[in-house]
């Protein structure tokens, strides 16, 4: 079991820390009032976002009314693993981009990341693991009817669809479950 070790963050200190686990948490603190006053303010762990662009856990911080949206793994690595060589990437050396341990991570330069990712095995593991883990593999597939139920095109996901179409996912997902009789002016149904 890792011990759960915490820094501060650069530029962040007194107001936030993060972990080797890839764990943030803000600090207590007091604000000023305008009055003159304090308000204590309870440190808690910092709820992360994962971007589904391109898949990083980011997390937000606040410092002088200023909001800044920060990846986890910069973090970690920034407070934990030295980097004499100033290289600028950093690497998930399982692929697991969501996996922010600091053992998982490695500062690399551009070049070597590129190199690491297309030559090594475990990215077919990791990609797979990527697709097990998504909603896409959850999708449901639909057929499109017209009004009078000619069959018109099989959709791959009732998102792809109601994207496409510009029809909500969820009134389609309804007429599936026959909880509505059309979305958009047509009739759905399961693949």
């Amino acid at each position: 079991m890792t011990i759960e070790i915490w820094k501060d963050i650069e530029g962040y200190e007194d107001l936030y820390q993060v972990s080797n686990i890839g764990r943030v948490r803000s600090l207590d603190r007091d604000v000023p009032y305008r009055c003159g006053s304090f308000r204590h303010i309870k440190g808690v762990i910092k709820k992360p976002y994962y971007n589904t662009v391109n898949g990083y856990v980011y997390v937000h911080l606040q410092k002088e009314g200023k909001d800044k949206s920060c990846s986890i793994h910069r973090l970690v690595a920034s407070a934990f693993i030295p980097n004499p060589d100033s290289k600028a990437e950093v690497n998930h050396i399982d692929f697991d981009k969501t996996n922010n341990h600091v053992e998982n991570l490695e500062w690399t330069s551009p070049k070597e990341n590129t190199g690491w990712n297309k030559t090594n095995e475990r990215l077919v593991a990791a990609e797979q693991r990527r697709i097990a883990n998504s909603v896409e593999v959850n999708r449901v597939e639909v057929n499109q009817y017209n009004k009078n139920g000619k069959f018109i095109k099989t959709w791959w996901s009732i998102k792809l669809a109601g994207k496409t179409l510009k029809i909500s996912p969820s009134c389609i997902a309804g007429c599936c479950r026959g909880e509505r009789q059309t979305a958009g002016g047509y009739l759905w149904k399961r693949a």
